[in-house]
């Protein structure tokens, strides 16, 4: 019936709890005192109320999950017969929690780092594990003021990459164990961050790291770390390759003898300063009369050490520096002589000084940094992408397992530095279908290490400074120990743009060192120009012992073809240029007669390989860096064409 008229209101009040609630006359309002609740009478049936009893009105002080009561999966569908009621709490606690439910909205004026840890002991610091669930994070800009650290088993979703940005300006990230333990714990076997999985945000920073040192088994999917860097920008200082020698023992008392032995590329007739001096002084002076020392290193004291230092284009490291010096001293009259054992500093560019977007440290084989895998990964604008630092002993071996799936390096000085320990160290990194895009020196350095594989990937604009790819400066990649660590099937722009030349004085700056094997993808082209005289064709490092060249060369209008494959091989220690390096040139060709017209003419075509200083350093009789091919097509024939062909090549 039609509401026409309120005759009266009534209301009562009491405690619930103490009497109860007794039935309301029609439109009777009653509230309960102690328990903060309004209800109201529903009225006789006769005055077309569904059913006689009372109805509870909703106020500030009521649980709206309450009392909408229970939640049961696909309750309409008569198709469904085994789902339960369950309260609607429970449904809504088991799809997700977010970062919010713990702090404030994100704004520029809030440090969200109280709020973060918050979350993380709640969720998965909890003696109850039911509550381990995701962690999410709306999209907003969060800030951190402090360190924030992430304990183990933690499942940290951003709602997108680029709309969630964790800000740490100056500040760390670093894991935690399930105990607790930091990172100066130190962490043990059986204390260290594991199982973390972080997704689909960016950390953005300005001098702060993340430090996953100790953490395994974990995954970043989706992570993006951006920083403030450019192309151009200046990040480190080159470290040069050195040994102290320590002859405070003998200060100026006694005998210093050193013997020099040989290395590669060096003439063993003059570079010789062998001798007997009495003082650190002598000992200098000693060396820096020699022409050639001097040519490759400088001597100082330091105290009462010698100090050996390799100049920037002797490209020597600290280990073959050690190989070639031999210093003995003889304390007194009565005391036998001793080799003095030296201090090496590795030569680097000074990236390992850089603050890397993710960086680690390995110490032991219990806590070392292993089985984490980044997959669709993004590293813009850093200056140093990843770090990896051993500083266990070299009797500790052990292998680290890390991949890298789908992931792009782009606008860096260094992609990934890698500072390992002689050759005892295991790096089973995995590079998969990665993309390495405007760094300005390497896509990936190690100083020692073997197993590092690089596949599927691709190498555009890298190690060339800021310049083009015409313009190489340094190794796209650069392993230190020439075994165990490969390349394949991946695709550069380099060769195209700087290994194929028209000049024999283009420098073969290498594309990968030290690899095993490398190969690329790429076909690369030429135009093939008559000539009785062999012309350049193409250059390449001669650091790089052998090369395999598969071509195909096309000449005259009668697209004369010729399949074929050309063997370079380099002898270790090349000290000149004409000597020292092998060429075998392989091939089928369309004509099945040398004497038709297109057998001649094809088979008349030559190629030559030759060493060269390109480089301009030293006597070029003692000093060589690249290969030229160049090739010769006898203007007789007229046959102009092209040529084009795929490289694979290694130590």
């Amino acid at each position: 019936m039609a509401v026409v008229q309120i005759s009266k209101i009534q209301q009562r009040r009491g405690q619930k709890l103490l009497s109860g609630m007794p039935q309301l006359s029609s439109a009777e309002l009653a509230w309960a005192v102690d328990t903060q609740e309004l209800f109201i009478g529903n009225g006789s049936v006769t005055e077309g109320a569904p059913y006689v009893g009372n109805t509870k009105v909703l106020t500030e002080h009521d649980n709206i999950l309450e009392l909408i009561g229970s939640y049961k999966f696909a309750e309409p569908d008569v198709s469904i017969t085994a789902s339960i009621f369950r309260s609607l709490q429970s449904k809504l606690d088991e799809i997700q929690v977010s970062v919010i439910d713990f702090g404030p909205q994100p704004d520029p004026s809030t440090n969200h780092t109280p709020h973060f840890v918050t979350a993380f002991a709640q969720l998965f610091r909890n003696a109850n594990t039911r509550y381990r669930k995701v962690l999410t994070i709306p999209n907003g800009h969060y800030y951190f003021t402090s360190t924030l650290r992430i304990p183990s088993n933690v499942i940290l979703r951003g709602e997108t990459q680029d709309g969630v940005i964790l800000d740490i300006g100056a500040n760390a990230i670093e894991f935690l164990s399930a105990a607790g333990t930091d990172v100066l714990g130190p962490f043990t076997s059986t204390d260290r961050p594991e199982n973390v999985s972080i997704s689909n945000l960016t950390i953005q920073y300005t001098t702060g790291s993340m430090d996953i040192t100790g953490l395994k088994d974990s995954k970043f999917e989706n992570v993006k770390w951006k920083s403030t860097y450019t192309l151009g920008d200046t990040v480190s200082t080159p470290v040069l390759a050195s040994q102290s020698y320590d002859l405070s023992a003998i200060a100026n008392t006694g005998n210093i003898g050193i013997v020099s032995s040989v290395l590669p590329g060096f003439d063993p007739q003059t570079f010789n300063p062998s001798g007997t001096v009495a003082t650190v002084e002598a000992l200098v002076a000693r060396l820096t009369g020699v022409g050639t020392f001097t040519f490759y290193f400088t001597a100082t004291r330091i105290a009462e050490s010698l100090v050996i230092t390799a100049k920037n284009d002797s490209g020597l490291s600290a280990a073959e520096i050690e190989a070639f010096f031999t210093i003995t001293v003889t304390p007194t009259s009565i005391l036998p002589s001793f080799e003095v054992d030296p201090v090496p500093t590795q030569a680097s560019t000074g990236i390992n000084n850089t603050n890397s977007a993710v960086s680690w440290i390995n110490s032991n084989f219990g806590t070392r940094t292993t089985n984490v895998k980044f997959t669709e990964c993004v590293f813009d604008s850093v200056a140093l992408a990843v770090k990896c630092v051993h500083n266990h002993g070299e009797s500790d071996v052990f292998d680290t397992e890390i991949t890298f799936d789908d992931s792009r390096f782009f606008v860096c000085d260094t992609a990934v530095y890698v500072e390992g320990v002689v050759d005892r160290q295991g790096h089973l990194w995995t590079f998969n279908e990665c993309r390495f895009e405007e760094i300005a020196k390497q896509a990936f350095f190690s100083t020692f290490g073997t197993g590092t594989l690089i596949k599927d990937s691709e190498f555009k604009n890298v190690g060339n400074g800021v310049n083009g790819a015409a313009y190489p400066e340094t190794e796209m990649v650069r392993f230190s120990t020439k075994f165990g660590n490969m390349v394949e099937n991946c695709r550069s722009d380099r060769h195209q743009s700087a290994g194929i030349t028209l000049v024999d004085t283009k420098i073969g700056v290498p594309e990968v060192l030290n690899a095993a094997s490398v190969i690329f993808n790429n076909n690369y082209y030429s135009a093939i120009y008559l000539s009785d005289t062999f012309i350049p064709l193409a250059v390449f490092s001669v650091f790089n012992r052998y090369i395999i060249i598969d071509y195909t060369l096309t000449i005259s209008e009668n697209n004369y073809n010729r399949k074929g494959q050309l063997t370079l091989v380099v002898q270790d220690g090349v000290e000149t240029t004409s000597e020292h390096v092998a060429i075998a040139d392989n091939y089928t060709y369309s004509s099945s007669l040398i004497t038709d017209p297109g057998g001649d003419m094809i088979t008349s075509f030559e190629f030559n390989v030759e060493l060269k200083d390109n480089n301009n350093v030293g006597d070029s009789s003692q000093n060589v860096d690249t290969i030229l091919l160049s090739y010769k097509n006898p203007n007789s024939f007229l046959g102009t064409g092209t040529i084009s062909y795929n490289i694979r090549y290694g130590v």
